[in-house]
């Protein structure tokens, strides 16, 4: 995923909803993903949601300080529910 399309992709989530701290971007499984931290209309909780090349997925049980996860252990957070 390229820089510009990944901070495109941030610039309309935020439009949708509001976003918590700045973008993560890591490498897992041969991909560059994009992370965020954000709470969604009529949500009672954040969420992160990822995003690579292949796939966009939304987690809301994830662990405290997943901040200074390391890439590994990020990745594993994004299969999550």
């Amino acid at each position: 995923m390229s820089d510009a399309y990944a901070a495109d992709w941030v610039r309309h989530v935020a439009s949708i909803s509001t976003v918590i701290g700045s973008p993560r971007r890591f490498v897992a499984d041969g991909q560059r993903w994009v992370v965020v931290e954000l709470v969604t209309g009529g949500a009672r909780a954040p969420c992160l949601v990822f995003m690579c090349d292949y796939a966009i997925r939304r987690v809301s049980g994830y662990p405290a300080g997943w901040e200074v996860l390391s890439d590994e252990d990020l990745f594993a957070a994004s299969w999550g529910r």
